[in-house]
Formats: structure tokens, sequence, C-alpha cells
């Protein structure tokens, strides 16, 4: 598949969309927020940043999103579930993560 990766509008609970070639920046996935768990966008060619509002999939357990294109610093604001376990998004542009701030269990 190719071209821009678009929000659905319906509720989804498995997004599973890598290996492809989507390009442009991350949806909302507005319609997903109290139902999706699994996220996987990688090997895309997915690009800017991320956007805080990937925050309120309150649901969200599994957030693939390496080998993309994504770059700049992840906003402080971005706080995900405290259901997330995993999140991946190694093999990216000048992506900067910072984890001051972040809080101890």
């Amino acid at each position: 598949m190719t071209g821009t990766l678009r929000d659905f509008q319906q509720p989804l609970v498995v997004l599973n969309l890598a290996s492809n070639r989507f390009s442009g920046t991350l949806p909302c996935f507005y319609a997903s927020r109290p139902s999706l768990s699994v996220l996987n966008l990688a090997d895309n060619s997915l690009v800017g940043g991320l956007p805080s509002c990937l925050g309120s999939l309150s649901e969200l357990t599994h957030l693939n999103l390496s080998f993309n294109a994504f770059s700049y610093e992840i906003s402080p604001r971005l706080m995900f579930s405290e259901k997330l376990v995993m999140l991946d998004m190694s093999h990216n542009g000048s992506l900067v993560v910072s984890l001051a701030g972040s809080r101890n269990d």
C-alpha cells in the first residue's frame, strides 16, 4: 500500500500497517481512542514528530513506529497510557526522546 495515512472513521482494536509505503505524518486515530490496543506502523516512510494526541489512546498496549523517518523532539506533554508495555521507535531519523520528568513507580 502507498499514500498518506489518514485517520480511520471506525473504532479499531488492532491496526497493523507495517511494511508498506505510507508517507506523511501520523494521524491521531480519534475514532479509536477508547479501543485501539495495538498500533504497528513499522517500516513505512512516516515523517515529522509524534502528535501529543497519541497519549489519548487509553487502551494502547503495543506501539511500534520503528523504521520510519520520524524526527524532532518528542513533546514532554506526550504521556502514554499506563497499559503500554511495548514501545519501539528504533531506526528513525533524528528523533530525540527526553526521559526528563519521567515518573518512577
